[in-house]
């Protein structure tokens, strides 16, 4: 294969708009392929970032999952899930792989969540370990997705 034969992905930056359609893009998709496993599941997560670059817009995604379909939402709606926080707050977390990472990786990124929320800067509401496995891997599998897209 050529290089000119090669599709090369551009990548995103987190929040972006670009980086919204994404996601929705690998969660229906993932919805779609692992529907037989999310009966009985009804799910809404809720995530608005604060203080984007370039313009320090905000950025929100929702969306709900019922029985193997999946609804998305342009403004925040009411959650078992919610993350709100500030870009920079926010971008450790969402740029990490959480597939294969280490203990001590996932300590830092747990310290930094801490010092996040105690600064006022980051909030979560929602228990994710209440929620089905499958559920929680498919989450899993498209966050990761998402950042190894992402800068």
């Amino acid at each position: 294969m050529t290089p000119a034969q090669v599709k090369v992905r551009p990548i995103l930056q987190f929040a972006s708009p670009e980086w919204i359609l994404r996601l929705q893009a690998i969660l229906a998709e993932l919805v779609a392929e692992r529907a037989a496993e999310l009966k009985g599941v009804d799910f809404t997560i809720c995530e608005v970032f604060t203080d984007v670059p370039p313009d320090a817009h905000t950025a929100v995604w929702a969306a709900r999952i019922v029985d193997g379909c999946v609804t998305f939402f342009e403004q925040p709606v009411p959650a078992d899930y919610e993350v709100r926080g500030d870009y920079d707050a926010v971008l450790p977390g969402a740029l990490m792989i959480y597939e294969g990472v280490d203990g001590e990786e996932l300590g830092r990124q747990a310290e930094h969540r801490k010092a996040m929320i105690a600064a006022g800067r980051l909030t979560s509401q929602g228990d994710l370990s209440a929620m089905s496995k499958p559920l929680r891997r498919l989450l899993q599998t498209m966050h990761d997705r998402l950042a190894r897209e992402c800068r």
